[in-house]
């Protein structure tokens, strides 16, 4: 089974990602990530160069060649090079910033970053333990709006759901950790109006 390697990535004082390796390995042969740009793999201990982390994954990286003008190759790179171009907007323009749940405080009922006087906008995680994700809920305007997702320590979705001014608000999917849907909530700004529980398909999944 292949692992997912996700890396976040430090610059502009701001973090960015999770990436995959290919996403990685692109970008930096774009020019829109450098090699001594700092690199945090869940999972591991601590930050380091990017140069490490893609070091350390080599055996498993694309073959990666600048994009040409000559007309033979480019229908085959534009891909490439318009997706670095939007990385480099979306670095240009303030994208969505990633931080450790532990780094925000409440103050009269909106999340803050600690140090900071501006409501949080952005996406914090929680982590287990050794570094991979447990909970994953973005904010707006200091208050979680948009997706929350929950998982198990294998990486496995737990539970999805959005929410609007820090209240559900739609559909929220429980899973069981073999990926099938254990049970469906619909809530009305945070009232909950309807629950389906489902039956496990192959005996007494948890």
């Amino acid at each position: 089974m292949e692992v997912i390697v996700q890396v976040y990535i430090s610059k502009n004082d701001q973090q960015w990602g999770p990436f995959d390796l290919n996403q990685l390995e692109r970008l930096k042969g774009e020019g829109a990530l450098k090699a001594t740009d700092w690199a945090w793999e869940q999972g591991e201990s601590g930050w380091v160069p990017l140069a490490a982390v893609l070091e350390r994954h080599g055996n498993r990286l694309p073959v990666w060649r600048p994009a040409t003008a000559q007309r033979r190759t480019w229908k085959f790179y534009a891909p490439v090079t318009v997706g670095a171009v939007c990385v480099l907007l979306l670095i240009a323009l303030g994208w969505p910033k990633v931080v450790d749940i532990d780094r925000l405080e409440y103050r009269d009922g909106l999340a803050y970053e600690l140090n900071s006087d501006k409501p949080f906008d952005g996406k914090a995680v929680q982590h287990y333990p050794d570094g991979t994700a447990r909970v994953e809920s973005h904010f707006k305007a200091g208050q979680q709006n948009g997706w929350v997702r929950a998982f198990y320590p294998d990486g496995a979705l737990q539970s999805d759901g959005r929410k609007e001014k820090g209240r559900f608000h739609g559909e929220v999917t429980y899973y069981r950790q073999n990926g099938e849907i254990k049970r469906q909530l619909t809530f009305i700004h945070g009232n909950p109006v309807n629950q389906r529980e489902m039956p496990a398909k192959y005996g007494n999944s948890p």
